[in-house]
């Protein structure tokens, strides 16, 4: 076994069980995908809004200046009803971003921002937000946080704004993924609030979000060691 899959495996033994921080995800991720028909209804939509706070809360979104630290989970709203309503990306995973998905991906992340910019925020949400909420919702991009996007950055130094969510930094994505399939195609099966494995697995998405953040995590670790 490589490095990418001994780091995915040790991200994957973090979470132990439903109970630990990682295990938000799972929550969040069986719940929108069970449920991607109903979420905005009358009977789901505050769970949608709780679901998706507490993943957000739990993966670092309402800590430090977040504007979000300033709302409720009601929030919410506008976006939940774009998600059952107008999104088209449920079906994408690592594996195909064609040309016409990534631009799909690029809409749904634009469409996003413009929610949470104009209804919920009042300002310019983060490219971490953003993304943190696509990957807990569909699975289908990485969250480009500080640790993803060092690893993307040292793989593929001067070819793609890791950064930046548009075409180049999808299209390295890509590439990491074709050239590492093996890896990225492990089985791990999400967990539930019963603490139980599911029928739903985690997408190459994720399993890509795994090894970035992994990967830093830990040199950044490694370093403060050696100080």
């Amino acid at each position: 076994m490589n490095e990418i899959g001994k780091l995915i495996n040790e991200f994957k033994g973090l979470r132990s069980d439903n109970t630990h921080r990682d295990a938000s995800f799972d929550l969040c991720f069986y719940y929108f995908q069970t449920n991607k028909k109903h979420v905005a209804e009358k009977d789901y939509l505050e769970k949608s809004c709780l679901y998706l706070w507490s993943y957000l809360s739990s993966w670092g979104m309402l800590r430090g200046s977040s504007r979000l630290l300033e709302k409720s989970p009601a929030s919410l709203k506008p976006l939940i009803k774009h998600i059952q309503n107008y999104s088209n990306v449920w079906d994408i995973d690592v594996d195909k971003y064609t040309d016409e998905n990534i631009n799909k991906l690029i809409a749904e992340y634009k469409e996003i921002e413009k929610i949470l910019k104009e209804k919920i925020l009042e300002k310019l949400p983060t490219c971490t937000l953003v993304t943190k909420i696509m990957l807990g919702v569909y699975g289908n991009v990485p969250a480009f946080d500080v640790n993803f996007t060092a690893t993307l950055k040292k793989e593929y130094e001067g070819k793609c704004s890791s950064t930046v969510f548009n075409t180049k930094s999808l299209k390295c994505i890509k590439d990491l993924y074709d050239k590492h399939k093996d890896e990225f195609n492990q089985e791990i099966k999400v967990l539930n609030f019963e603490n139980k494995e599911t029928e739903l697995q985690y997408t190459k998405a994720k399993l890509v979000d795994m090894y970035g953040f992994q990967k830093e995590f830990k040199e950044r670790i490694n370093n403060l060691k050696n100080e």
